[in-house]
């Protein structure tokens, strides 16, 4: 604003160095106030919480990535196979083993398993404090280390649009792609994917859309399935072709800080296949 401005150049007035710098003084130079203004343009406070306008659900996921030692891979496999699906298949835990699946393009030796709590925060708490009094889970958790390089996990919930994974015909290839978004435009991006997701769907594709709420924050990840890598390429590809689809890349692009992606193989175990 301008009354902003002014405020600005009155306190800057008496530091004439430090003034040039945030003032062009060439006709077609942008000063840096006018690229930060311009840079925020795009952000949008919301007047309520993030999760409240991007999801109309109490779901929540909580998505552990493991780094395994290279000469370990068969052991945790094994180890795991032989310990979460019995997580997953006890009913006085209210909480579901959506996938579980190791990289093959992207980080090496990586394992994701996601796991999905129907009923929030709640059902997180409960579990944890009941996996962690647990004889098998703490042998579980014990046996795993010396098999890890490290470990992560991050607090998701869904967006509105995607809504929770349905299960699957077994076969094909998962693609995770992950993006890190300038703090203030998680938004933004929910508004353009609400309406991009419709071009990237051309053979139920979608797998999921997550956000973070605890870990890396304003992170997002967006899961795709393939029948292989051609398939991807070339539904990939068809998105272009549909009228709309540039126009939401070309808003979501200004928004990201980073982005990666990685492809993986469900493990044997997974209930998403």
């Amino acid at each position: 604003r301008s009354s902003d401005m002014a405020l600005i150049r009155r306190v800057l007035r008496p530091y004439p160095a430090l003034s040039s710098r945030f003032y062009s003084t060439e006709k077609n130079e942008e000063s840096f106030f006018h690229r930060l203004a311009r840079r925020f343009e795009r952000y949008n406070p919301p007047g309520d919480s993030h999760a409240q306008l991007l999801t109309n659900q109490s779901h929540l996921y909580e998505m552990q990535v493991h780094n395994i030692q290279p000469d370990k891979l068969d052991e945790y496999m094994k180890t795991a196979e032989e310990t979460l699906p019995k997580v997953h298949s006890n009913s006085d835990l209210p909480v579901q083993l959506l996938g579980s699946w190791y990289t093959i393009i992207g980080p090496q030796d990586q394992a994701v398993h996601i796991w999905f709590y129907e009923n929030g925060w709640d059902d997180v708490t409960f579990t944890h404090n009941t996996l962690h009094q647990t004889k098998e889970w703490r042998d579980y958790v014990m046996h795993l280390r010396p098999l890890l390089r490290s470990r992560d996990s991050q607090m998701l919930m869904e967006f509105s649009f995607w809504g929770k994974p349905k299960p699957r015909e077994p076969g094909g290839i998962y693609e995770l792609r992950s993006y890190s978004l300038e703090p203030g435009t998680l938004v933004s991006w929910g508004n353009e994917w609400s309406r991009g997701i419709k071009f990237r769907n051309e053979s139920s594709e979608a797998v999921g859309g997550w956000f973070s709420q605890i870990g890396e924050l304003y992170q997002v990840h967006h899961m795709w399935a393939y029948d292989n890598l051609s398939r991807r390429q070339e539904i990939r590809k068809n998105a272009w072709m549909r009228p709309g689809w540039g126009d939401v890349w070309a808003h979501t692009l200004p928004l990201v800080e980073s982005m990666k992606s990685k492809v993986m193989m469900p493990a044997s175990f997974s209930p998403l296949k």
